[in-house]
């Protein structure tokens, strides 16, 4: 097998071609190819490169060994221990390998073990609050939830490593290898066969439904978390969580948030409070199924309540806050225990719900937010790994604000409002500067015409109508 890219008369590439021959000659002059002659015949096909996907440039079933490959003619005559070590290992040599795929009887996870490959499949599932109230695996997003998730197929492309697939639509392989070029991204759209060989997932956020998802795409469950473990990840991503939290940080009885399981227990939070409180589901996601209740008259007040108790079990009542500035942190919990990674600068209407991220460095959401915060890093990292990294590994996003008493005092903060056991926009927005390396805003777009300057985070083939952008935030350089 032979994996070419023919020159043009110009210079340039703009195929490959994929050839396969029962015998090949390979002929070199000072390290470099000068001529290839196959016998007797040869089959293959030409690909423009516009309509190939990544992990077609490489061939399949190959495992380079450098340090067992002979050098000299005596080399032929010599066994290297590693070679010997690898001979005797319980992963099958490529010889052992190749007559096990003619039989039928081996294993693409294998095949990518041997070759010291770590894959990943990545999955952008933005309802996963929604499936996770849910809490059944066969759960349907609303119409909008999936538009969403189609408008950010490619989205993960930004954190995927080389290997790594994505899934998407076979559609969207021109977006993805023109968002690969252009910023250097290394992860592909996976075909069907891709999500066998992988050794682990990265999706959006982890639920019964994510988990029966991937394993319906057909990735194996040894590589899965078990559904048990679905169960604890549904359990600390309820917004009560953020009461343990705040209960470590030593936060005082009298403002934290309650959860009510009746309309009475409600009523009797909201009266604790003055009335100026915010009704939150214990399950939502961008400040969706958030209520101002001094925006509520009692009987909408009062339906919304009843209504959130019969859909989640109970309704969760939180002072409010004379807010300045939303932020939040980004901690990523491996082994039992969460490490600060960054800060997220983002931005809310006047309901909470979620308007755009802050595309920066972590100096500049300081100088954005007039305050530094990381002094409560440390803090926030031994909670976390005591209420939340004992059951999940992953990202979690610590949602904070500044907040002023009274007109021209002292900033203060608001050290958790809640946590996203998930992926975050947040974490989006820094590997996206990462890449770009200058100030910007992550935001979703619903019109045609994008300001100048800026960038299509996920280029999918058929838009829903939104489009997830990066463009030029005011004031930056």
């Amino acid at each position: 097998m032979l994996i070419m890219f023919p020159m043009e008369s110009d210079s340039t590439y703009n195929k490959y071609a994929y050839v396969e021959s029962s015998e090949m000659d390979a002929y070199f002059r000072d390290n470099d190819i000068e001529s290839v002659h196959f016998r007797p015949a040869t089959t293959g096909k030409v690909t423009p490169l516009y309509l190939a996907k990544r992990n077609s440039y490489f061939l399949q079933r190959f495992a380079w060994y450098e340090d067992m490959r002979p050098v000299s003619p005596d080399d032929v005559f010599e066994v290297p221990q590693s070679q010997l070590d690898l001979m005797r290992s319980e992963i099958p040599a490529p010889e052992a390998a190749e007559a096990s795929i003619s039989a039928g009887r081996f294993d693409t996870g294998s095949l990518i073990s041997l070759c010291g490959i770590m894959r990943k499949a990545l999955l952008f599932n933005p309802e996963n609050d929604l499936a996770l109230a849910d809490g059944r695996a066969c759960y349907t997003p609303p119409p909008a939830a999936v538009d969403l998730a189609r408008a950010g197929a490619l989205l993960p492309m930004w954190w995927g490593d080389s290997g790594d697939v994505v899934m998407a639509s076979d559609a969207d392989c021109h977006g993805a290898e023109s968002l690969g070029r252009e910023f250097g991204l290394k992860s592909v759209v996976g075909s069907a066969g891709d999500f066998a060989a992988v050794d682990g997932c990265e999706p959006w956020g982890w639920s019964h439904a994510a988990l029966r998802r991937l394993v319906m795409a057909g990735v194996r469950s040894e590589v899965l978390p078990s559904a048990a473990s679905m169960d604890d990840i549904r359990r600390i991503s309820h917004r009560s969580v953020s009461v343990s939290l705040l209960t470590r940080l030593g936060v005082s009885d009298d403002s934290l948030p309650v959860e009510a399981r009746s309309r009475e227990e409600a009523l009797q939070a909201i009266g604790r409070f003055g009335g100026n409180a915010f009704i939150k589901l214990p399950w939502s996601s961008s400040g969706r199924g958030v209520f101002d209740v001094r925006r509520l008259n009692r009987s909408t007040l009062l339906r919304y309540v009843d209504g959130f108790i019969r859909r989640q079990g109970s309704v969760m009542v939180e002072r409010s806050r004379n807010k300045v500035s939303d932020f939040a942190m980004l901690f990523r919990c491996a082994g039992g225990k969460a490490v600060f990674e960054a800060l997220s600068g983002f931005h809310t209407d006047a309901g909470g719900r979620y308007l755009g991220n802050m595309i920066a460095s972590d100096e500049a959401i300081v100088n954005h937010l007039g305050i530094d915060p990381r002094g409560w890093a440390d803090p926030l990292a031994g909670a976390i790994s005591s209420v939340i990294a004992p059951y999940y590994d992953g990202w979690v996003g610590v949602d904070m604000m500044t907040e002023c008493e009274t007109s021209g005092a002292r900033l203060g903060i608001v050290p958790c409002v809640e946590a996203n056991v998930r992926m975050t926009m947040g974490v989006v927005a820094r590997y996206v500067y990462n890449r770009l390396g200058r100030n910007m805003l992550l935001s979703v777009k619903t019109d045609s015409q994008l300001p100048a300057g800026s960038v299509a985070l996920s280029p999918v083939a058929s838009s829903p109508g939104m489009r997830f952008v990066a463009s030029p935030m005011a004031g930056s350089e």
